[in-house]
Formats: structure tokens, C-alpha cells, sequence
């Protein structure tokens, strides 16, 4: 699909221009490095693709969403030179958290199925729901790392009202970036006992929740956190870490433990991290309080 309001322009600029408009797609989107520079061309495709999707100026349903999602993805690969050009646009796009939440390929390994299953996550579809029609986008550290990397974090949020079978609550998913996936680390309920606003930012809800369920960790040996958002540190082995994270290996199987890293090789330091731990034991109480059962 090629766009008469990106007629002016060569493809590297008109492919950062939709990659601008899908980055303010997302729910809670970054600021946009171009500032307003694209303004007048943003406007212009999206009355062009509404006209041409026969979608009104104002519908911002689920539905209208999902098909111009789709028609900018087809514009996008318009610009584009090949499709291996296009694939690794898209992967950068990823893994930078510029591409709407339904554009991710959800997935999780054996790990994660063994543990969680046990706490609520009941299929793929239950956490592709949350991820795909997020209410609120968090990614952590979007300038850092690629795909093959361990470090780049997102959280994904959705607030369900009450049901038959449940009160109000909100679910909340993290992952691992990696180029178009997200790779499930971890899937939390989170009901009256978690401060929930509407307005709140994925990562204060995991904390206020991690203020809940969660037990101290360290990074350094020293400094004991319940949530470690940002920390620098002097560049320490892996094992020393290892060993600060886990320092009650007796317990690992009652505990689930999330920790990031960020190395800096040039300056031999670690840059960022976020580290928590949860009290699996508590929290499955919690979950049997409003009728989900657990292992």
C-alpha cells in the first residue's frame, strides 16, 4: 500500500514516519524524538487510511484499531526495499516497544507453564488477551540491548471489571523483548489488597503489588529492597549476584524471583537493574480468597 501523503519523501524517512505513528499507537506511548516535525504528514495518513478503511474520524474501537493497525503494517512494508529489509525494520521496531501490543507474537517456556499454571494462568489465550488489548504499556529501558538480549522488560496491563466468577481486578503480564516476540516471564492477579488506580503506570502497579506479596532482595550483598527499580553498581561476577538474589536457595521453590541487569562493559558497571522476589505461598492464599485455585 502506497500513501499519497508520503509521496515527497524517500523511504528510510516515510518508514520512520509510520514508525512514529506507531509508536503513538501504544497505549501509553515514548515521546516521540521528532517532536512535531511530522505532525501535518501524521494527520495526513490518518485521514488517508480511515478514508480508505471507510472508517470514521472518531471511532477508536477495538475493531477500527485493529484493521488500521493493520493497513499502517501494509504501508509500512510499501517502503520498504525487500522483505528481509522489512523483517529487520519490524524486529528493531519490537524490540524497541514501537509497534502496538497486538503486533507482538506471544510465547513462554516450559518454566513458565510448569509454575504459573499453578497461580491462575490458565491458557495462552488468557495472557495473549492481556498483552494484545492492553489498557497500559510499559517498556523498560526501549535504547538498550537487542534481541538476543535478557534485560529488556515490558508490562502489559488490563483491568477486568466484575463478573459472575470474579470481583474487579487487574492482570498484569511481564516479559522479555525479543525483536517480535514477548516471551512471558511472569502473570500476576492483582485485587483489593493492591492499590489499582485506572490512571497508574504498569510499573507502579507491579510494585505496589510487589509491596504486597514480596519479600527483600539484594544486587550489591548490601542494600536490602523490597523493589529494586534502578540501582548503579560496580561490575561484579555473575555469581556474586546470583548469590545475592538467591540468598535462601532453601526456599527457591516457595519464592519466584525476578531480577535485571544492566552491564556496561565499557565503564565495568551495572548500569540499571529491577529485582523482586514474591511469596508464592502468600500469594496463592490470596488467589484462593476469590476463588481461583492453585496447585
Amino acid at each position: 500500500m502506497t500513501l499519497a501523503a508520503l509521496k515527497d519523501f524517500d523511504a528510510e524517512t516515510a518508514a520512520g514516519i509510520l514508525a512514529s505513528m506507531a509508536r503513538d499507537g501504544l497505549p501509553t506511548p515514548f515521546p516521540d524524538g521528532n517532536g512535531d516535525e511530522y505532525r501535518p504528514q501524521k494527520q495526513a495518513i490518518d485521514a488517508e487510511l480511515r478514508e480508505r478503511l471507510q472508517l470514521k474520524s472518531g471511532d477508536l474501537s477495538a475493531s477500527a484499531k485493529a484493521r488500521f493497525d493493520m493497513a499502517l503494517t501494509d504501508a509500512l512494508q510499501a517502503t520498504m526495499a525487500s522483505a528481509q529489509e522489512l523483517d529487520r525494520t519490524i524486529e528493531e521496531m519490537g524490540q524497541q516497544g514501537r509497534v502496538p501490543p497486538s503486533f507482538y507474537e506471544v510465547v513462554f517456556e516450559k518454566n513458565f507453564r510448569d509454575l504459573f499454571r499453578s497461580f491462575g494462568a490458565s491458557s495462552k489465550n488468557m495472557i495473549a488477551n492481556v498483552i494484545g488489548n492492553a489498557d497500559a504499556v510499559e517498556h523498560l529501558w526501549p535504547d538498550f540491548g537487542d534481541e538476543n538480549d535478557n534485560r529488556a522488560l515490558s508490562l502489559f496491563v488490563k483491568h477486568f471489571p466484575a463478573s459472575d466468577k470474579l470481583p474487579a481486578h487487574v492482570r498484569l503480564a511481564q516479559t522479555i523483548r525479543q525483536g517480535i516476540q514477548q516471551n512471558v516471564q511472569a502473570f500476576w492477579y492483582l485485587f483489593d489488597s493492591v492499590e489499582t488506580e485506572k490512571g497508574d503506570s504498569p510499573l507502579r502497579l507491579l510494585r505496589n503489588f510487589v509491596n504486597v506479596f514480596g519479600v527483600p532482595v539484594t544486587l550489591d550483598g548490601s542494600r536490602w529492597d523490597i523493589f529494586i527499580e534502578a540501582i548503579d553498581l560496580h561490575q561484579v561476577t555473575g555469581s556474586v549476584i546470583e548469590a545475592g538474589l538467591n540468598h535462601k536457595r532453601e526456599l527457591l521453590r516457595e519464592y519466584f524471583w525476578s531480577h535485571s541487569l544492566m552491564f556496561d562493559p565499557e565503564h565495568q558497571t551495572v548500569r540499571r537493574g529491577l529485582a523482586y522476589a514474591i511469596d508464592l505461598t502468600k500469594y496463592a492464599a490470596e488467589l484462593r480468597r476469590h476463588g481461583i485455585a492453585t496447585r
